[in-house]
């Protein structure tokens, strides 16, 4: 029996890695690139249509290999998104030096249900993970946009069928559904709901528990409990993908809602209404296309929701209707409106990036423009609409902060350097003072020990680091 081939450190490195996240493609950045071997390298070939060449595994052995530059993962990336895949990204921990291996880790494992990254989104669609739990004969389903921190609950007891469900899951179209039902179980129901075209994960059935919780109000204690674990689900599979910050929770906020507080549209129905989706070539063949006149992907996204799930609620359909019958009094304040909310950036998606500490310098730069124009809002609001306007104010300090530290145009990355003001910090002004001005200073210092010591000839050096 022959001994097994020895890989060199690196492609062990690599496999060691790949082993922590199996059902990941794993990119493991090397200089410039980020490269692929074995199945992995041949899959991102396939998929992205790349070169797959080899490399040198160690003892006369090669292993598959492909790669992307690193100034282009962000287009790669999505394609591979897009077609499903889940994307297991490792950096370098530290600075390469000669003959040295670099350490390396994983930072983020990027799934079609947990995306943050504005460039791979659409700012008009809710972008939604799934968690699907089983208890005592009632479906738990939780459901949450990572990119702004909402999330929903929602139950459906033995006495309903499958068909709400499913009814359920064809209205919010999550991108992925982490599956906790026990093997063999509904498995009808698990093909219909693969056909739906969200990535299906699972957990294991022992990583959730049916934990001590307090009925939801509208709701039984059962599905309590079945939405509690599903809740459960989703923020543990939400912890694999290394987006969690302590202390700032994924989920923001949680509404529960029920069914019947909405019009309950079959999957066939809704498929062939085209609320959302385009049966034909021409994509915004749809009502919700037809519609969209929003300022901002914030007020998209709401119509979305709305044009899925129609309200049967008469008092909120009436409430509504007054307040747009409100807005078309008033022609010319809500011409301006409309203008300054098209002066806003997508507020919710930059809030949840600042609370995973994912944001630069030009997202808090779109935050200061975005509150300045919100501070105009509430003064464009007819009387009917005062109530609006209490949820508008309130954010002077936050804004006055980022005048105060934040330059007029920052940069890209914090890295670059430049994207706080010097005059918002003594000891920073400072250093950039001796930086930008070092050998005036070392001349200065020099003239000063002259007429200190009295020794003309004195003289100050410096090396340069």
């Amino acid at each position: 029996m022959s001994a097994p081939t020895k890989r060199s450190p690196a492609i062990e490195q690599y496999f060691e890695l790949k082993a922590r996240n199996p059902e990941a493609i794993l990119l493991a950045r090397v200089g410039d690139f980020y490269e692929a071997y074995g199945e992995d390298a041949e899959t991102i070939a396939r998929a992205l249509q790349i070169a797959l060449t080899g490399k040198d595994s160690g003892s006369g052995t090669r292993v598959a290999m492909a790669g992307v530059p690193h100034h282009a993962l962000d287009t790669y990336l999505r394609r591979l998104v897009e077609q499903r895949f889940v994307v297991a990204l490792a950096e370098q921990m530290e600075e390469p030096r000669p003959n040295k291996l670099v350490r390396r880790d994983i930072v983020r494992v990027v799934t079609p249900g947990t995306l943050v990254e504005e460039h791979l989104l659409d700012g008009k669609r809710n972008n939604f993970l799934a968690a699907l739990s089983y208890l005592d004969d009632t479906f738990g389903l939780m459901y949450c946009d990572v990119s702004t921190g909402e999330s929903f609950g929602t139950a459906f007891p033995s006495e309903l069928s499958e068909d709400e469900l499913l009814a359920e899951l064809a209205r919010i179209a999550p991108a992925e559904i982490v599956f906790d039902i026990p093997d063999g179980a509904h498995s009808t129901l698990r093909l219909q709901i693969a056909n739906l075209g969200a990535r299906i994960a699972t957990l294991p059935i022992s990583g959730a528990s049916a934990r001590a919780v307090d009925a939801v109000p509208g709701f039984s204690l059962v599905e309590s409990l079945a939405m509690a674990r599903a809740a459960e689900v989703l923020d543990r599979f939400l912890a694999r993908t290394g987006l969690a910050v302590e202390g700032s929770p994924l989920r923001i906020r949680t509404r529960y809602r029920r069914e019947a507080a909405h019009l309950a549209i079959d999957p066939s129905t809704r498929k062939h209404l085209e609320l959302l989706r385009a049966e034909g070539a021409n994509e915004r063949a749809t009502l919700f296309a037809t519609l969209d006149g929003c300022a901002t992907s914030m007020g998209s996204r709401l119509l979305a929701r709305r044009i899925s799930a129609p309200s049967i609620d008469r008092e909120r359909i009436e409430r509504r209707l007054d307040d747009l019958a409100a807005l078309v009094e008033t022609h010319a304040l809500r011409g301006h409106l409309h203008e300054t909310l098209r002066r806003c950036f997508d507020l919710e998606r930059i809030a949840q990036k600042i609370s995973l500490r994912r944001a630069n310098p030009r997202d808090l730069a779109s935050l200061r423009r975005t509150l300045e124009a919100m501070g105009e809002i509430p003064a464009l609001l007819p009387e009917a609409l005062a109530r609006r306007r209490t949820p508008l104010l309130g954010f002077e300090d936050v804004l006055a902060d980022l005048h105060a530290t934040l330059v007029e145009e920052p940069p890209a990355r914090l890295s670059d350097g430049g994207a706080v003001r010097p005059e918002a910090d003594a000891e920073l002004a400072e250093c950039i003072s001796l930086r930008g001005d070092a050998r005036g200073r070392i001349s200065a210092l020099e003239e000063r020990e002259r007429e200190r010591t009295g020794i003309k000839s004195l003289k100050v050096k410096y090396a340069s680091a």
